[in-house]
């Protein structure tokens, strides 16, 4: 072989794998988008305890647990806001002897006893996994001198059913209103839903797939997290509203 062609040879090959560089894309991350709570950070994050949902839909097969830890899951992801874990909130109930939350006494008592600022109390009230769709109805709940929290309530039955936080604080008498209420019916088969979903997915899809941000509509698990990071994200713009706080200066510090 010729010095000449060996060159030419040579400089095809650095042309390729420098093609070959160059065509591949470079990967770009996208943070998701966050949801900022309006609470104030002086005295760290704020804590909700989780209960389980109530399931008024009729379907037995739902699994109100896994919408529980969907629930927890995407309260984490409010920033300056902690969730305690389900299983903490089951084993409160259990030592207050509650099956199930039926009043605002008896969730606000739970919160009590795990020494939490609020409860998160739900239910379920449209369930289809195959269109998918999912009614969502959520009530936050805040025990007084927690996330500015009303006047409390002096009803005897509500004082007495409260317990003392590990730690000798006193006990709190509950309130019987919900701090904040949000009900969501979400149906895939809605283009605001869709394209909801899609910006969603922004930050959650690193690896591309056949289905993308179509995952979170072909899989009920994934709907069910959708469902609640939007469900949460609604009540907390709310509390932005119940509060008074300016949401732009914190979206501002945020991006900061």
């Amino acid at each position: 072989m010729s010095k000449w062609l060996a060159y030419s040879v040579m400089v095809l090959q650095v042309v390729a794998v420098a093609s070959g560089c160059a065509s591949k894309p470079r990967e770009v991350l996208t943070p998701p988008q966050p949801i900022l709570s309006p609470y104030s950070g002086h005295h760290g994050e704020v804590l909700w305890a989780i209960a389980i949902p109530r399931n008024e839909t009729g379907a037995g097969e739902l699994d109100t647990l896994a919408i529980g830890d969907a629930l927890a899951a995407a309260t984490e992801e409010i920033k300056g806001v902690r969730a305690v874990p389900l299983n903490r909130t089951i084993a409160a109930m259990r030592s207050l002897r509650l099956q199930d939350l039926r009043t605002p006494s008896e969730a606000l008592a739970v919160a009590n006893a795990l020494g939490a600022d609020a409860i998160l109390v739900s239910s379920v009230t449209a369930y289809d996994p195959y269109t998918p769709k999912i009614g969502l109805t959520v009530a936050l709940y805040g025990t007084p001198g927690g996330l500015g929290a009303g006047a409390p309530s002096l009803e005897p039955q509500a004082i007495a059913a409260l317990t003392t936080e590990p730690g000798g604080r006193e006990n709190r008498p509950v309130t019987g209103s919900p701090l904040s209420v949000i009900s969501n019916h979400l149906d895939a088969r809605n283009h605001d839903v869709l394209r909801d979903i899609k910006m969603y997915a922004e930050g959650r899809l690193r690896h591309r797939s056949a289905y993308g941000w179509k995952r979170y509509v072909a899989s009920w698990p994934q709907f069910v997290s959708y469902a609640s990071y939007r469900t949460l994200n609604d009540l907390i713009t709310r509390e932005w509203i119940r509060t008074g706080q300016d949401r732009s200066l914190a979206a501002t510090s945020s991006d900061n």
